[in-house]
């Protein structure tokens, strides 16, 4: 089974990078569609109490794993957590299903139900949070053009499964019942996304050496960075559940779709941008303003709508994806820069995040009428607009970037270095390890008790490579590349490169004579 995993991963190296499309796949699928719903639904009100128990059970989990790091750190990261996780939130998604009006609905209490159904919710969203964690940890070891390459594809693949789900027959087990196409997708993404993020295992690269074991290595940026994004889920939500809510459930998936629809092309244009696009058209700082801008007029007009309507909150919901897909991509570049734990970074700023929007949509559903009794329909929604844009300008702005991309070394890449790394082949290297170069280099490797990989690092220091060629070139970390460094220069007692070079210089003469 070793064997087949291994030929899957090296067939397919995008597959373990998939889980996070899976998990946005459920996302859309669990409070977006009807795939868990019968057809008596008559508002969303049960896809309130999911969204909120579910949500906040992945973000409590997450934010522990965050505070808690290098003690979960390797239990996180094994395969039984994946497993375990996947296990909870299957069960948790199959007892939502069977607690439908045509199944267990009927012999349960009201009392029985209300409990029942929320602790499977918990189950649902707690148990995912593992295998997010562990995707991130794949990510944040990516070079940051990839990063953001696969990040598209997940979400490709999350359109794409949506649609699927959506589109399938509607054949029913039980009359009146969810869709069997709907209970799969719902039941199953967890499984497939834990067993996609497994064979994380098998993939032959240096995936698992980030981890340093916390906030010592995060600038302090980023706790403000943690806060903006969890008041733009609260605020966001909070607008989006005021809709849905009290809304028919029609209405819901009718506005869900053209978002899935734009979140493809968005993907579509960050894949562009990763593979093709020079790195100063790939400034995330201004795409962040954008947005909190985008959100403060939405929020702002939605008086003049007359309240919240689908048009505007979606909108704010297409925003919300396009926050998160940055989030998801600036979290992988601190860990990738910082050498920080993934678990911490991740764990803190995915969590604060969830968190408000598990929050928001508390307030959105049962705190919104009041607030606008109380003071009125424009003053909330200006209220909320001007709480946005202050999070835009005050607390976390664009200029905010720099501080929590700022080089603190000779060792660490500024933002634009980062974002200048390309994905390429690793043909120069392969060609580098034939001929008389290549027996120079390892058997200057051998004489020193060099490991594999400073081999491989020492290779393309003799071939002159600057320590962002070689990160590149491997597919690895700057950071990662000045430590292998340091250890081969002490091994080799030499201080520079240039004496590299002439060393290796030196044997490729001597095996020609």
């Amino acid at each position: 089974m070793g064997a087949f995993c291994v030929k899957l991963v090296r067939a397919v190296p995008a597959l373990p990078y998939a889980s996070l499309g899976l998990w946005l796949a459920w996302l859309a699928i669990s409070y977006g569609s009807t795939a868990w719903l019968s057809a008596s639904e008559s508002d969303g009100s049960n896809i309130g109490v999911m969204y909120v128990f579910t949500t906040l059970s992945f973000a409590t989990v997450l934010l522990l794993a965050g505070g808690l790091s290098a003690r979960l750190g390797e239990r996180l990261s094994d395969g039984r957590a994946l497993a375990l996780g996947g296990l909870a939130s299957f069960a948790g998604c199959a007892c939502i299903v069977a607690l439908g009006p045509c199944y267990l609905k009927p012999w349960l209490s009201p009392e029985a139900l209300k409990l029942v159904a929320r602790t499977a919710a918990v189950l649902a969203g707690g148990g995912f949070a593992p295998v997010v964690l562990a995707c991130g940890r794949m990510y944040s070891a990516l070079v940051p053009r990839q990063a953001i390459l696969y990040t598209a594809l997940s979400t490709l693949v999350a359109a794409s499964v949506y649609f699927i789900v959506v589109g399938a027959p509607q054949w029913e087990p039980v009359v009146g019942g969810p869709a069997l196409s709907g209970i799969i997708g719902f039941c199953g993404l967890p499984l497939v996304a834990a067993l996609c993020c497994g064979l994380s295992r098998y993939e032959p690269s240096e995936s698992c050496e980030k981890g340093g074991n916390g906030a010592e290595r995060v600038p302090c940026a980023f706790k403000r960075f943690c806060f903006a994004v969890f008041v733009f889920g609260l605020i966001a939500t909070a607008v989006r559940a005021s809709v849905v809510e009290p809304s028919p459930v029609a209405q819901t998936i009718d506005g869900m779709k053209p978002v899935m629809l734009t979140r493809i092309a968005m993907a579509l244009a960050f894949a562009a941008m990763a593979v093709g696009f020079d790195a100063e058209k790939m400034n995330f700082g201004k795409l962040y303003s954008l947005v909190m801008a985008s959100v403060v007029v939405l929020v702002a007009c939605c008086p003049i709508a007359d309240g919240p309507t689908f048009g505007p909150s979606w909108a704010i919901s297409l925003m919300a994806s396009l926050l998160e897909f940055l989030l998801w991509c600036v979290l992988a570049f601190v860990v990738y820069q910082k050498n920080a734990s993934p678990l911490f970074v991740y764990g803190w700023g995915l969590g604060a995040f969830h968190l408000g929007c598990g929050i928001g949509w508390l307030v959105g559903a049962h705190g919104f009428p009041y607030l606008e009794q109380a003071t009125g329909r424009l003053v909330l929604y200006l209220a909320l607009a001007f709480l946005v844009l202050g999070c835009a300008v005050l607390l976390f702005s664009e200029r905010d970037f720099d501080d929590l991309f700022k080089s603190e070394g000779a060792g660490t890449p500024t933002y634009d270095e980062m974002m200048a790394y390309s994905v390429s082949s690793r043909r120069a290297n392969e060609e580098a390890n034939h001929g008389r170069f290549g027996r120079a280099v390892d058997g200057v490797a051998e004489q020193c008790g060099l490991t594999p990989r400073e081999a491989d690092v020492l290779r393309c220091l003799a071939m002159g490579y600057d320590a962002g060629k070689v990160a590149d070139t491997l597919s690895i970390s700057w950071h990662t590349v000045r430590t292998h460094t340091t250890s081969i220069y002490a091994k080799l007692n030499v201080h520079s490169k240039r004496e590299v070079i002439e060393l290796v210089d030196m044997r490729v003469k001597a095996l020609g004579d």
